[in-house]
C-alpha cells in the first residue's frame, strides 16, 4: 500500500471538492491511499513552504511561496515530468494568470487547482446589478448611503492596498525594482483605503475574507464589498443569505479594469515525497478538464477556464464564475522572490496600522519600502 499525505486549508471551498475527487480517483486504485490534513487560513497565509514540505507529500499553496521553493529546492519541478502531463493544455485553459503564477525561474512549482481574485460582492436582494459601483466614486457614494464591508486584518489590508495601487495606475509586481510601487500610487492607494474603511463597521480592521462573506450574508450588516476574494460556496442558491459576485470597481467609469491581486492555490509535491510518480499522476488528474469541473460541482473553485464557463456550474452557483470572469482574467500576480512571504507578514501589519490611522501614510510608505529592501536582498527575478 502506498500512502500520500497532503496539506490544504480549512474551508469547504478548499476541502470539499478536493476530498470528493480524491475519493473518486482512489476507487480504481486499491493500492493507493491519500489523506488530506487541513490547517487554518491564517497558517496557510504565513507558513514557510520549506518547513511544511518536510512533513507532507503534497501541499496546497499560494503562488508567492514559489520563490522560497526555488531557493530551497523543497518542491518537485513539474517541468521534469512534462511527458506525463498536459502542461500546454492546462496553460491554455487556465483562467487569468493562475498558471503563470506558479512558474518561476523556468520551473513549474505547482499546478493550479483553484482560482480567485478580489471581486465585488453583495447580498442577493440588497442591490440590483445596475446599482453596482463601477468605480471608486460609486463605491464611496454607496458606502455613504448604506455602508460597505472590507477585509482589513493584516495582509488583507495589504492585498486591497495592492489592488488600489493598480487602480491608481501602478500595479505591484516588479520584482527587480527597489520599490514595488511608486510613492505616488502608494500614497493615493492608502488615502483611498482610509476613505473606504471610514464607511465600514469599525470591526472590519479585524476581518479576513471569510468574516466578510459571513457579514454580507446577514441582513443586519453591510450589503456590499468592493474588493473580496470570492468564495464560491456563498453563491449557492440555497445558501443562507446567498451572495452575488461581480467585477471589482476601477478608477473611472468606462475605463478598462485595472486588475486585482489574485489568490487561488496550486498543488505542489514535496521533494521528500517517497512516491513522486503517484503524486504526479494524481496532480495530473486533479488538473484535468473533467476533474476540474467535477471539483467545482462538488463545491471547490476550479482553475480551468472551461469550468468557469460551464452552464451547469454557473446555474448551481448563481453565475459566480461568469459574473466575475473579466476581473479574474485581468488579475495581478504578487511578487514571488524568496523572502516575500516574510515581507508580506510585516507589510500586512504596516498596512493595517496605516488604514486604522495608527501610522501616517508617508511613514507607512517608508516602512513598506524598507521592509521590501530588507526581505528581498540577494533576490533574482
Amino acid at each position: 500500500m502506498t500512502k500520500l499525505v497532503g496539506l490544504t486549508w480549512d474551508h469547504p471551498r478548499a476541502i470539499d471538492g478536493l476530498r470528493a475527487i480524491t475519493a473518486s480517483y482512489l476507487r480504481d486504485r486499491p493500492g493507493l491511499e491519500i489523506e488530506w490534513i487541513v490547517r487554518s487560513l491564517r497558517k496557510f497565509e504565513s507558513a514557510s513552504i520549506e518547513e511544511v514540505s518536510r512533513s507532507y507529500d503534497m501541499v496546497v499553496l499560494d503562488h508567492p511561496c514559489v520563490g522560497e521553493a526555488a531557493a530551497s529546492g523543497c518542491l518537485v519541478d513539474f517541468q521534469r515530468h512534462a511527458g506525463r502531463l498536459d502542461l500546454d493544455g492546462l496553460k491554455a485553459d487556465t483562467v487569468g494568470r493562475s498558471f503563470d503564477s506558479y512558474v518561476y525561474r523556468g520551473c513549474m512549482w505547482a499546478l493550479p487547482i483553484d482560482a480567485t481574485t478580489q471581486f465585488s460582492a453583495y447580498r442577493v436582494g440588497a442591490l440590483a446589478d445596475d446599482e453596482l459601483p463601477a468605480d471608486i466614486d460609486g463605491v464611496l457614494a454607496l458606502g455613504r448611503r448604506s455602508g460597505i464591508a472590507l477585509a482589513l486584518k493584516g495582509i488583507h489590508s495589504l492585498m486591497t492596498f495592492w489592488s488600489l495601487c493598480a487602480v491608481h495606475g501602478d500595479p505591484v509586481g516588479r520584482e527587480t525594482d527597489d520599490r514595488l510601487v511608486s510613492r505616488k500610487a502608494a500614497s493615493a492607494a492608502f488615502e483611498t483605503l482610509r476613505e473606504l474603511y471610514a464607511l465600514c463597521p469599525p470591526q472590519a480592521i479585524g476581518w479576513d475574507p471569510i468574516d466578510v462573506h459571513e457579514t454580507l450574508a446577514h441582513a443586519d450588516g453591510p450589503d456590499y464589498c468592493p474588493y473580496l476574494y470570492g468564495y464560491v460556496p456563498y453563491a449557492r442558491a440555497d445558501a443562507a443569505g446567498p451572495l452575488r459576485f461581480g467585477n471589482a470597481p476601477g478608477r473611472k467609469r468606462g475605463v478598462a479594469l485595472a486588475g486585482t491581486i489574485i489568490g487561488g492555490t496550486g498543488l505542489a509535491i514535496s521533494s521528500s515525497c517517497k512516491a513522486i510518480d503517484e503524486a504526479v499522476a494524481f496532480a495530473g488528474a486533479v488538473t484535468s478538464r473533467n476533474v476540474q469541473l467535477a471539483m467545482g460541482l462538488a463545491g471547490g473553485q476550479p482553475a480551468r477556464r472551461s469550468a468557469w464557463g460551464d452552464a451547469t456550474l454557473n446555474r448551481r452557483f448563481s453565475d459566480f464564475y461568469r459574473g466575475a470572469l473579466p476581473t479574474m482574467e485581468s488579475g495581478i500576480v504578487r511578487p514571488r522572490y524568496s523572502g516575500y512571504i516574510q515581507f508580506q507578514e510585516r507589510a500586512g501589519a504596516i498596512a493595517e496600522a496605516c488604514v486604522a490611522g495608527r501610522t501616517a501614510i508617508a511613514d507607512a510608505v517608508d516602512a513598506l519600502e524598507a521592509a521590501h529592501r530588507d526581505m528581498s536582498k540577494g533576490r533574482t527575478a
